[in-house]
């Protein structure tokens, strides 16, 4: 009789410890304010407009003086992404295209980009032998596609920024608008 009052009583004081201590875990993560939001992750191509014109590219030009430049020089371009969503951004490190008239040619790297909410990356020479033609302005660099365009190629003082995309009538094209 002793052994079952001794037996009840210690599983009625376990059970009141597990629950208390659970009671007590649940107020501590309510009252430090801690956030199990989770935030959304998408392909830079699966983003809405909104999200795309928040979303801020910088190219650089650099030549590349390994390469013979006698004729006309040849560059190299890296690239800085801004992130001013709430989402992270991926993107394939090999589907960026800088498309001249001259030809066309695909970044190189492997593997995902990722950029988090507020934050930039830069990728170092992004894209190798590019001639001087391509940087005068008549090309685009683009990702995936046409329907991607991240700037035209027109570098000025070495840079081309998203900000360079404009419609026929002078204004602003930004990343994810149709250019008119």
């Amino acid at each position: 009789m002793e052994s079952k009052r001794l037996v009840l009583t210690s599983t009625v004081v376990l059970s009141l410890l597990v629950l208390g201590g659970c009671s007590i875990s649940n107020k501590k993560n309510s009252s430090t304010g801690s956030s199990t939001e989770k935030v959304t992750s998408t392909y830079y191509q699966n983003m809405s407009k909104a999200d795309k014109k928040n979303t801020q590219f910088k190219f650089t030009l650099s030549q590349d003086e390994t390469k013979d430049n006698t004729a006309d020089p040849v560059y190299m371009v890296s690239m800085k992404v801004t992130n001013k969503t709430n989402k992270t951004i991926k993107f394939h490190k090999d589907k960026f295209i800088f498309d001249s008239p001259e030809k066309k040619i695909i970044s190189s790297g492997d593997g995902i980009l990722s950029v988090l909410p507020g934050k930039s990356k830069t990728i170092d020479q992004m894209f190798d032998d590019v001639p001087e033609q391509g940087t005068l302005g008549d090309g685009v660099i683009e990702y995936l596609n046409s329907s991607n365009k991240l700037a035209y190629s027109q570098f000025d003082n070495n840079v081309a920024t998203s900000a360079n995309l404009k419609n026929n009538d002078g204004t602003i094209h930004a990343p994810g608008d149709p250019v008119q």
